[in-house]
């Protein structure tokens, strides 16, 4: 696989989502099993996800948010410290299509199965 410069973003953007999940996942005190139950996966593809070992898909984004009871635009929100995980005004929300447009990345090149 090739490394392109966008690489890093893509990169950020996926630990944005995953540390996203982790936390929605330890807030509501859900047990690894029961998030696995949840979400239709096996601990181990649960775990290759959230650290990054298997790259996430907009699937994976859809099931966690679906799971989560959230928007999969709020899993896209980059949080600056300890404030509360709620829908409030001011987030960073990042916009994917004009994130892709500004890096000319082509949506068929980032659909990587599992």
């Amino acid at each position: 696989m090739t490394t392109t410069a966008a690489g890093s973003e893509w990169d950020d953007l996926t630990d944005v989502v995953t540390s996203n999940v982790r936390a929605e996942i330890a807030r509501r005190r859900l047990s690894q099993r029961r998030a696995c139950v949840g979400l239709g996966l096996s601990q181990q593809a649960l775990s290759d996800r959230l650290t990054g070992r298997v790259r996430l898909t907009i699937d994976d984004l859809a099931r966690f948010a679906s799971f989560l009871g959230l928007e999969p635009s709020e899993l896209l929100v980059r949080h600056q410290g300890l404030e509360p995980r709620t829908r409030w005004f001011g987030a960073s929300v990042i916009d994917l299509a004009a994130w892709r447009a500004a890096r000319s990345i082509d949506s068929s090149a980032m659909a990587v199965s599992a």
